[in-house]
């Protein structure tokens, strides 16, 4: 079963609540951490992000993981992110999996963190439910060198959103991240989990107010098309 899924929701312990407005719509963010899985990763916390009701369609949130150059332009602690290749599926509306190298950096005195990732998604096969995941995991392969000096490599165990349409004609989606990445170094397991938590909600609500605004001037649009996400 998903970790997402009922059966495992008292797999996890609350670790926290945050009341927030999204354009005019007020949320109520809750996180969640999975000591189990916390503890196999050596104390790198597994967390688990629901927001009821995002005023955003799923696949605006599939099309904002993807849109690197926005996506670095808002996020202050995003360096980099870069696309190194696109892997198509087979037909043409297939599912496109990309592999990224991206680069944040923790805040002073920490070296910038790095990686290589191999992001996709899917739609579930009952498309009558219109869920939509996005998924993401470290695959840096042999010959990754982080830069040198500068950076020390980073580990995306798991990243994964579940987006969920509400019943209210596509204006808000029932939204679940899954996320564990371990930072490596000298960087406190209390401060790493303290900033990935904070990243993650600081992420996700960032991402639906910028949704929303580049949907206005008709940007959010043409990178969907561009990407082949429309019809999702």
């Amino acid at each position: 079963k998903s970790f997402t899924s009922e059966e495992r929701e008292s797999e996890f312990r609350s670790y926290g609540s945050k009341k927030t407005n999204i354009d005019g719509t007020d949320c109520q963010v809750k996180y969640y951490i999975h000591d189990e899985m916390t503890k196999k990763a050596n104390g790198y916390g597994f967390f688990k992000i629901e927001i009821s009701n995002l005023p955003v369609e799923p696949k605006d949130m599939v099309t904002f993981a993807f849109d690197f150059t926005t996506m670095t332009q808002i996020d202050p602690t995003i360096v980099m992110m870069k696309n190194l290749k696109t892997y198509k599926g087979e037909q043409k509306d297939d599912p496109f999996c990309i592999a990224s190298y991206w680069a944040n950096a923790p805040g002073f005195p920490f070296f910038i963190r790095d990686g290589v990732d191999i992001s996709g998604y899917h739609k579930d096969d009952n498309e009558d439910n219109g869920t939509v995941w996005q998924m993401a995991t470290s695959a840096p392969g042999l010959n990754f060198q982080s830069q040198p000096g500068r950076a020390l490599q980073a580990t995306d165990c798991y990243w994964a959103y579940k987006l969920e349409p509400n019943s209210d004609g596509g204006k808000t989606t029932k939204t679940t991240l899954l996320c564990q990445t371990i930072l490596n170094g000298y960087i406190p397991k209390f401060l790493s989990n303290w900033f990935i938590c904070n990243t993650l909600l600081d992420y996700v609500t960032t991402a639906a107010k910028e949704i929303n605004k580049r949907k206005e001037s008709g940007e959010h649009q043409k990178v969907m098309e561009k990407l082949g996400l429309s019809n999702l």
